[in-house]
């Protein structure tokens, strides 16, 4: 994520219906679109885990980044976010 493009930090959500991305090509597509032409099965689409800012979605995890934040040529800063889904819920940790 191009952290020189917004102020804050990114918090995990889920989806909600009418969520909207903003693409990387321009203009922007309903999430739920994506997840479908991602083949993602709709009993796992709430739970695709995004980055959002506010309202808005900067990624969904595993299926599509926004335009908002990618990283350019010309970005200074970036974050580099990894995502490993879990085998069981039991095996969520906080490491901090």
């Amino acid at each position: 994520l191009n952290l020189a493009a917004r102020q804050g930090i990114g918090l995990w959500d889920i989806r909600r219906d009418g969520d909207r991305l903003a693409l990387l090509g321009g203009g922007k597509r309903k999430l739920s679109d994506i997840l479908i032409d991602k083949k993602v099965p709709r009993a796992l689409r709430d739970s695709v885990p995004l980055i959002v800012m506010g309202e808005e979605i900067l990624w969904a995890v595993g299926a599509a980044p926004g335009k908002t934040c990618a990283v350019v040529p010309e970005s200074v800063r970036a974050l580099v976010i990894e995502y490993q889904p879990l085998k069981e819920k039991n095996d969520a940790v906080f490491k901090g």
